[in-house]
């Protein structure tokens, strides 16, 4: 065999033996860098399993306080209702009172009766003294 081609032959293995080398450490490296992003993507999903979980307890709690809410407003408008029934009767009441101290007041001839009727709407000890003074004529 000719010497220079067996040289020429180790040569070419040489450096195709370092090429493998090389490929095999960059091999390496992929494998190392896959491992990496495979682990990375699993703690993706994981995080992203554990969000999906979270806003579907947090859309649950939405939905909780939506219907609390409505409950309440239900009670709100209910107890509204209530107060405007109880305000309709009292309004019912005083207009009964009204007339008759309307009624009252136009049978009364008496002024001073008549004064202390009105006066005791706005002062009810006023209009005991003025009663009592209509009472006693000479008591000024």
């Amino acid at each position: 065999m000719n010497i220079g081609l067996t040289i020429g032959g180790y040569v070419v293995a040489a450096i195709l033996g370092l090429f493998l080398l090389s490929a095999n450490k960059r091999i390496g490296e992929l494998e190392t860098k896959l491992d990496v992003q495979v682990q990375e993507t699993r703690e993706a999903a994981d995080a992203n399993d554990s969000n999906i979980l979270t806003i579907v307890e947090l859309v649950e709690a939405n939905r909780r306080l939506a219907a609390a809410r409505k409950a309440d407003a239900e009670r709100s408008k209910q107890e509204i209702v209530l107060r405007d029934m109880a305000l309709i009767v009292a309004q019912g009441v005083a207009e009964q009172e009204r007339r008759k101290r309307l009624e009252i007041l136009k049978s009364t001839e008496n002024c001073d009766t008549y004064a202390s009727l009105v006066v005791a709407d706005i002062c009810p000890a006023f209009a005991l003294e003025l009663r009592e003074r209509s009472r006693a004529p000479g008591s000024y």
